[in-house]
């Protein structure tokens, strides 16, 4: 990821194997244009994603680059939230997702569980929907969670990755098990906080 100067929210994301360097017919490079692709689909169908418009620019040296204009969202990977939840005991992660909060998960809470709102639940929840209207799988279902509001966007959709027209089981239970954990996290923070 290379900074944009002069706009502390976004970020240009480049392919690591080339830093960026616009090879055309490289597979790097088609990944690359394929990933901005499927971001700007799922954008133009309504589902929230950190940018993904490419660009293109030359270097000092005059070597054309690639790569995607994204939103620098800071917070936290749904994939390292999830992370957290599941180091609790099993028999706290199985508290939780009935909806009971265990005392030692409430005092010892993980910070990162911060950054989830309600509206991180609406977002994912929206998601739900617009995959049911909209119909998509993404495999390697992530977002970011936005520490500023609690909003959520879809990150790293790499080739492959999408399939727009069919919304597989699969996604669709992933993404469910990752509303109840969401859920879950929500009522213990509530709990830590002491807010309704």
């Amino acid at each position: 990821m290379y900074e944009v100067p002069g706009r502390p929210r976004a970020a240009i994301k480049v392919d690591q194997a080339t830093q960026g360097l616009d090879t055309p017919g490289s597979p790097y490079t088609q990944e690359l244009y394929q990933e901005a692709a499927d971001l700007q689909q799922l954008k133009s169908r309504g589902y929230p994603v950190a940018g993904g418009e490419l660009v293109r620019w030359s270097d000092a040296q005059g070597a054309k680059r690639v790569g995607l204009l994204m939103e620098n969202v800071v917070g936290i990977n749904s994939k390292e939230l999830s992370g957290t939840f599941k180091a609790l005991r099993p028999e706290e992660r199985a508290a939780l997702l009935q909806g009971i909060v265990p005392r030692r998960v409430v005092e010892n809470m993980p910070p990162s569980w911060l950054v989830v709102t309600d509206r991180t639940l609406a977002d994912l929840k929206r998601i739900q929907q617009l995959a049911g209207r909209n119909p998509v799988t993404i495999v390697d279902f992530q977002v970011m969670i936005d520490a500023s509001d609690g909003s959520v966007r879809l990150i790293d959709v790499s080739e492959e990755a999408v399939d727009f027209g069919v919304a597989s089981q699969e996604f669709l239970d992933a993404l469910k098990n990752d509303i109840a954990r969401i859920e879950a996290i929500l009522k213990a923070k509530k709990a830590a906080l002491g807010t309704p």
